[in-house]
């Protein structure tokens, strides 16, 4: 059993390093730590944890084509095109640690933390770039004021609907892999709510703690560390810390989501 277990961890991950090789998801340093990150969970808990990531990384592709597709807001945002090691370590690492705690502890709460973990990156991903599509301009989570398309902290009802429906699929998945025969109604629901205050979370620090810069000549604010517009006039920073990147706020707010989930848990096992 162990062999076919390590034979199908094996082929899911040759077939997403092929899907994201050919697809150009990612750039060379995040296609190795894409791999490596695959590999040790694979070792970690079996081809079934894979399966999360497998659905995260084919559904952001698809999603991720209205961000590409979206020029203004390309212009706005920190980082577009293929993701790098930084944006797979930030996206990758709260779920990896909750499986290295699955390992260590062998306590099935972890497998409900890494879920949750996972499910919030996808669901965020989601929310970002389905989001874009919304009629209505996005508002702050922070001032409830709106703010333009693909700025930090903003918040539509389209990408809340995104958001939510990836979070449901990642609270089936987890009942069809772990509870094939019955929904646990219970951990069903913490799967649902924590992945969903986990995106809103993601929100709240891009609004109030990720770097802003501000552009004189329109006063738009911008995510990169660009200092200078293409019409030579200057970007000054506005609000935040230098260090709180978009993947430094995915980290935390991954990070968070795999505490409250453990959490949460606990109070109800």
């Amino acid at each position: 059993m162990g062999n076919l277990s390590n034979m199908y961890s094996f082929i899911l991950i040759i077939a997403i390093m092929l899907f994201v090789f050919f697809a150009h998801c990612f750039k060379t340093s995040g296609y190795f730590a894409l791999f490596l990150l695959l590999l040790f969970s694979s070792f970690i808990g079996g081809y079934a944890f894979i399966i999360f990531y497998s659905f995260f990384l084919i559904s952001s592709y698809f999603t991720g084509k209205f961000t590409s597709h979206t020029s203004d807001v390309s212009q706005i945002v920190a980082k577009t095109g293929p993701r790098d090691w930084v944006q797979v370590f930030s996206n990758g690492f709260p779920s990896f640690l909750a499986l290295c705690l699955y390992a260590y502890t062998e306590k099935y709460i972890f497998i409900i933390v890494f879920t949750v973990a996972v499910g919030q990156a996808c669901a965020d991903t989601w929310a970002s770039d389905i989001g874009i599509l919304s009629s209505k301009e996005p508002i702050s989570i922070f001032t409830l004021q709106p703010v333009r398309r693909g700025e930090s902290g903003g918040i539509t009802f389209l990408g809340t609907i995104a958001s939510l429906c990836s979070a449901t699929i990642f609270a089936i998945l987890y009942n069809i892999i772990f509870f094939s025969t019955y929904v646990n109604i219970k951990y069903t629901f913490i799967i649902i709510i924590i992945i969903e205050c986990g995106v809103f979370l993601d929100s709240f620090l891009g609004a109030t703690f990720q770097i802003h810069y501000l552009a004189e000549s329109n006063g738009v604010f911008y995510l990169s560390e660009i200092s200078r517009n293409s019409d030579g006039s200057f970007r000054k920073k506005a609000r935040g810390f230098k260090f709180f990147t978009n993947d430094m706020v995915n980290l935390v707010s991954g990070l968070i989501s795999v505490f409250l989930s453990w959490f949460f848990c606990c109070l109800v096992s």
